[in-house]
């Protein structure tokens, strides 16, 4: 994670040229930043292959939310397959948690939902 701390995010993020506040996922104890159009913009611009940029979404959890202070961090970005030398997308999640424990231990619960194994049939 970027910073230590649950609210260093709160600090920071909004001071970042290349993160955006999404205004329409705000609720009380809630701030969802997201890379911003004009980073995601550049690295489509830049590549010379057709692939998914990176993009990392920021969901903090702030008083009076219960599960205050934690962020959950999903990335989204394109990586090389190591045996086959393919690129493929894939996605990353993280959570930092400075809640009481039961709190943190549904935060784990949420990210474990996230993260749920799906067949390659699907």
């Amino acid at each position: 994670m970027e910073y230590a701390h649950a609210g260093q995010f709160l600090n920071d993020l909004p001071n970042r040229n290349d993160v955006e506040l999404n205004k329409e996922l705000v609720a009380p104890g809630l701030k969802v930043y997201t890379t911003s159009l004009k980073k995601v913009m550049e690295q489509i611009l830049s590549s010379d292959q057709l692939e998914q940029p990176d993009v990392t979404t920021w969901t903090i959890f702030m008083p009076p939310h219960p599960w205050a202070p934690s962020v959950i961090r999903t990335r989204s970005e394109t990586v090389t397959d190591e045996p086959s030398g393919q690129r493929r997308p894939i996605t990353r999640i993280n959570y930092l948690c400075e809640s009481i424990t039961t709190n943190c231990a549904q935060v784990e619960n949420r990210v474990s939902e996230m993260v749920k194994p799906v067949s390659a049939t699907q």
